[in-house]
């Protein structure tokens, strides 16, 4: 009977030897992370299936890692967002020197045109119009038309050359005020379909006297398909059923220098010779 009793506690105690044989220590395996370091990590087997989000967080084994940051702390840095600076615009003909932003301020100062030299003067006898006035030396004569009377400034320097056109018919009414401006609205219609032009802008008109008479005047600006600026003045009169014109054109840098010495020459000192 003791025997027995000794067979079944000894039984009883391989197996609780046995039992305590089960439990050993815990796994051991390697993760990679993002920057490619082994690094060791411990968990505990248990049953096959683990409850998820409590110990262990899987997407801490992912790249772009959005668990649980508090239990990452000091390891994952979010770096801060930077704005990148625009770099400056250069002009291209500072290539290879110290970049310089361009500034309204720093665009090539235009070049002054030189000043109109001082013209001296003869008299222009227009026998084909009955009239004479006083005009620079030297300027080129057409008076190839019946009715018109031209002169050219020659100098072959200058991108477009000054022209003085006087002109004169007969008309069957003496003109009124009012005709006088249809006049030269239909001249600065007519200087405006040139097709050398690529801008026109023609002014109002205004009264001023020519040849003693009430006369009507009008300016222009223009520039021309090379590029080249210019401007002029139209003046219309009308003398016992004479209809006077002039047209002087010059370029648009020069408009005052040809407004004193050219435009004003001839008014101040034209006249009816017949």
């Amino acid at each position: 009977m003791k025997k027995q009793w000794f067979m079944a506690l000894a039984m009883l105690l391989c197996l609780c030897l046995l039992t305590a044989c089960q439990t050993s220590e815990p796994e051991k395996f390697t993760v990679k992370t993002a920057g490619g370091n082994a690094q060791t990590q411990q968990t505990q087997q248990t049953a096959q299936n683990q409850p998820a989000g409590e110990e262990y967080d899987p997407l801490a084994e992912e790249d772009d890692y959005s668990g649980d940051l508090d239990y990452w702390q000091g390891e994952i840095a979010t770096p801060a967002p930077v704005t990148p600076t625009p770099a400056p615009t250069v002009r291209s003909d500072y290539a290879g020197a110290t970049p310089v932003p361009v500034d309204p301020i720093d665009l090539p100062t235009p070049t002054a045109a030189p000043p109109l030299p001082q013209f001296s003067y003869k008299t222009y006898d227009a026998t084909k119009l009955g009239l004479s006035f006083d005009g620079p030396t030297g300027w080129l004569v057409d008076e190839s038309a019946a009715d018109y009377y031209i002169i050219q400034n020659p100098n072959a320097a200058v991108s477009y050359p000054a022209t003085l056109t006087v002109h004169a018919e007969k008309v069957s009414a003496q003109y009124s005020e009012n005709d006088l401006k249809t006049v030269i609205r239909n001249m600065l219609n007519a200087i405006g379909q040139s097709a050398e032009l690529a801008e026109y802008s023609p002014s109002n008109t205004a009264s001023r006297p020519l040849l003693g008479a009430t006369g009507i005047y009008a300016n222009y600006t223009g520039v021309l398909d090379n590029g080249v600026e210019i401007a002029g003045r139209v003046h219309a009169t009308c003398v016992e059923k004479v209809l006077y014109t002039v047209h002087i054109t010059y370029p648009r840098e020069y408009t005052e220098g040809y407004k004193e010495q050219v435009y004003d020459k001839l008014r101040d000192t034209i006249q009816i010779t017949k």
